[in-house]
């Protein structure tokens, strides 16, 4: 993924300004695209358990 951004950066194949623009947004990411087995995988995902806040109705937004 970085060589695809670094090509991406040099300009190298784009061939027009709008995929200039396209391709130097792209070089930016930080994350690559996730394959259909991981984005699965990520929506079936349970919450880690944790504790429940509840706000007291007459302190809610009250300076500390």
């Amino acid at each position: 993924m970085k060589r695809v951004q670094w090509l991406f950066r040099q300009g190298i194949l784009s061939t027009s300004e709008a995929t200039r623009r396209l391709h130097s947004s792209a070089a930016k990411l930080t994350h690559g695209p996730l394959c259909t087995a991981c984005q699965y995988a990520k929506q079936r995902r349970k919450t880690t358990p944790g504790t429940v806040k509840v706000t007291v109705k007459q302190e809610d937004g009250a300076l500390k």
